[in-house]
């Protein structure tokens, strides 16, 4: 089953229709002869314009599992900053009265910011790039790319709107994904 989900993973990284021209030329190339996994390689990596050696590598020389998780999301009031401050161009001192009164204010003028962390890992040993949903109230949802290698990442944001929900691999490219109940 690893290499056909391997081929439907890279048919999400590359499109269908990229795909399909690679299957074609590869077809067209080598349908008599004796091809081996490095003139797929090529000619994938040909098509598509894409240099496809470490996604290879990965996935086909390394018999590990892929299984990005999201370990926890939070999304809280923010607190307001205390000691010196600057506001409106001038730096001000705010103790712990003065930053609860300002917090009392910001609650009923509903101008409150939040503070929401998510926290991100890569349970497998093979590490693949993931596309993350991030949906925050009453906002369309958005999409950013964790592509930077690395097992593990924490992102913070301060915003007036509440994080609702983070989604990885909304759109289902990553079919080597061992386990998709730790997405969401």
């Amino acid at each position: 089953a690893r290499p056909a989900l391997m081929l439907e993973t890279l048919e999400g990284m590359l499109g269908s229709a990229t795909m399909a021209r690679v299957m074609r030329t590869y077809h067209e190339r080598f349908r008599y002869g004796h091809p081996r996994g490095a003139d797929f390689f090529a000619v994938a990596a040909e098509v598509s314009g894409r240099e496809l050696d470490d996604f290879f590598a990965r996935t086909v020389a390394s018999p590990g599992v892929v299984d990005p998780a999201i370990l926890g999301l939070t999304s809280e009031k923010a607190p307001q900053a205390r000691g010196k401050v600057v506001q409106d161009g001038s730096e001000v001192e705010i103790d712990e009265e003065k930053a609860a009164l300002l917090e009392r204010a910001a609650d009923e003028s509903e101008t409150r910011s939040y503070r929401s962390v998510v926290e991100l890992r890569q349970r497998g040993e093979l590490i693949l790039p993931v596309e993350v949903e991030l949906t925050f109230d009453g906002q369309e949802p958005e999409r950013r790319l964790w592509d930077d290698g690395s097992r593990w990442a924490k992102w913070e944001f301060e915003r007036p709107e509440k994080l609702l929900e983070v989604r990885l691999d909304p759109d289902g490219k990553l079919a080597l994904d061992a386990n998709r109940l730790n997405n969401a």
